[in-house]
């Protein structure tokens, strides 16, 4: 155990050196706590501190390291590296009590360049919050933090960002890319109508995650030129979709989708009989799933 107590000694102890200071010393002897902790220290030497905050997670742990750092000795761009890494993984851990130590103790004049997107990315609300607003000077905010938020699916702090924290035109692409791979239609919607982002690469990102309903809404929505050129499957791509978006797909770009194979459930009879009906072809099938392959000039799509 590291002690917080600094009441006789400059530098954290360990617990049990506090132990002695407190009954078998006489009065304040910080040189002979001191050595004491020396002697028993057998687990610091070497270490840094933010490999330690790795490693175990304690702020306390972190601390005793730290303090016996050659801190200012450091090459100011290794140690600028040094604490941006510590605050990141502590970020992502949301641990705002390491987090505040951190910045109260160094004191950064400039950009916390990973710390605000580790906490995005693992939903950490309340520590986003607490350096919006103590720290907003040395947050990097607007850029691409809310993508992982998107990703992983933190819905309230991807709302949070919205309001407070709009990406910047240059980190808009990653965004929008971002909202289409995760699905999430309200993002993609707000960013092209209100950010006016472009759709064009969010609509190969909405395709190539197979988030067909996100597709669907910026084909329908967003004004891409060369619609037609729109779906970027490939041949021996295999797709599986409700009936009723694999039924516009086909009607809007059955021209893009020479070779693909949709998968239906066996059980499906509806959507194993359409499939029939507009003369796809059966490419194979096993007791669970039915594979039709697509050819566009075999398609009948005035089928009854």
């Amino acid at each position: 155990m590291v002690s917080e107590s600094h009441a006789t000694c400059d530098l954290p102890l360990l617990e049990k050196v506090r132990v002695v200071g407190r009954h078998c010393l006489r009065g304040e002897m910080p040189h002979v706590l001191l050595a004491i902790d020396t002697m028993l220290d057998d687990f610091s030497a070497g270490k840094k501190a933010h490999e330690v905050y790795k490693c175990t997670g304690s702020l306390r742990l972190m601390q005793y390291v730290a303090a016996r750092e050659p801190f200012e000795e450091m090459d100011p761009f290794y140690r600028r590296s040094q604490f941006n890494r510590t605050m990141e993984i502590a970020a992502a851990a949301g641990d705002l009590k390491a987090v505040k130590w951190l910045v109260e103790s160094y004191k950064p004049q400039q950009y916390l360049t990973k710390t605000v997107a580790a906490a995005a990315a693992n939903g950490h609300l309340h520590l986003l919050q607490w350096l919006f607003e103590n720290h907003y000077e040395i947050g990097y905010w607007g850029c691409t933090e809310m993508c992982g938020a998107l990703l992983n699916n933190h819905s309230e702090v991807v709302e949070w960002l919205r309001q407070h924290a709009t990406p910047h035109k240059d980190s808009l692409k990653k965004v929008m890319e971002a909202a289409a791979a995760a699905g999430n239609v309200k993002v993609v919607e707000w960013l092209f109508n209100e950010c006016h982002a472009s759709a064009e690469d969010a609509l190969w990102s909405a395709q190539t995650n197979k988030q067909w309903q996100t597709a669907k809404w910026i084909l329908e929505n967003c004004g891409i030129s060369h619609r037609t050129e729109g779906c970027v499957l490939h041949r021996n791509s295999i797709i599986r979709l409700p009936l009723e978006l694999m039924q516009w797909l086909i009607a809007k770009y059955a021209a893009n989708l020479n070779g693909c194979e949709f998968e239906v459930e066996r059980c499906d009879w509806r959507f194993n009989e359409w499939c029939r009906e507009i003369n796809l072809r059966m490419a194979h099938q096993n007791e669970e799933s039915v594979w039709w392959e697509c050819h566009p000039k075999t398609i009948q799509l005035d089928a009854p």
